[in-house]
């Protein structure tokens, strides 16, 4: 999963040089940070992991 954080930071990067308007950046941010957005997705996923794995996932974070 860090690997897909990492990998998802790149992307918001890349797309933050590249907004041009409002619109366009408030889209970045619900894509993002939304009720169904990716981050959102991820978090959820913690319910799932492993109470040993969980320790894992907040350092790489």
């Amino acid at each position: 999963m860090g690997d897909k954080i990492s990998e998802m930071t790149e992307a918001v990067k890349k797309k933050l040089g590249e907004i041009k308007t409002l619109q366009e950046l408030q889209e970045l941010k619900v894509k993002y940070l939304g009720k169904k957005g990716e981050v959102t997705s991820m978090l959820k996923g913690l319910g799932g992991m492993a109470p040993e794995e969980r320790p894992l996932f907040r350092s790489k974070g």
